[in-house]
């Protein structure tokens, strides 16, 4: 009668102790469901950039970096993002971006990189309605950046 007890306790420990694993797995997500999630706004920011939508793709590569910013594709959509932000003239917006950027060296968009974020640091310098102290500050943080 001892064997039959002790087979019973064993596979009801057994049971709890895989119940409260499968519990604490329940908040996870489904296999492949953040790489469909990632690959999803990445592509739709992708095809926003194709289209020469300048602002939505900008919003949803910042979008994907605020929802994977430790993703393979981070660094492209980092540059992606400044590079549009410079497009539509928000330079300030696409110096902060384009700083990250550039220090992502073994890109293909690195040198990229640099060229915009210069043409937006040009662009802050030469903004006559711009605050001085603000040129100011942007220019002499300038070569830091390179």
């Amino acid at each position: 009668m001892e064997r039959p007890r002790n087979r019973l306790t064993l596979i009801l420990c057994l049971a709890a102790g895989l119940a409260s694993v499968c519990g604490a797995r329940r908040d996870l997500r489904p296999d492949g469901a953040e790489d469909r999630e990632s690959a999803l706004v990445f592509n739709t920011a992708s095809r926003f950039y194709r289209q020469k939508n300048w602002r939505d793709a900008a919003n949803t590569f910042a979008e994907f970096l605020k929802k994977f910013p430790r993703h393979q594709d981070a660094a492209e959509a980092r540059f992606a993002a400044g590079y549009c932000l410079n497009r539509v003239g928000d330079h300030a917006a696409a110096v902060e971006l384009l700083r990250l950027a550039v220090k992502d060296e073994n890109t293909p968009w690195c040198a990229d990189s640099h060229f915009y974020l210069g043409r937006s640091l040009e662009a802050i310098a030469g903004d006559p309605k711009g605050d001085a102290a603000e040129r100011s500050r942007r220019l002499a943080a300038a070569p830091e950046s390179y």
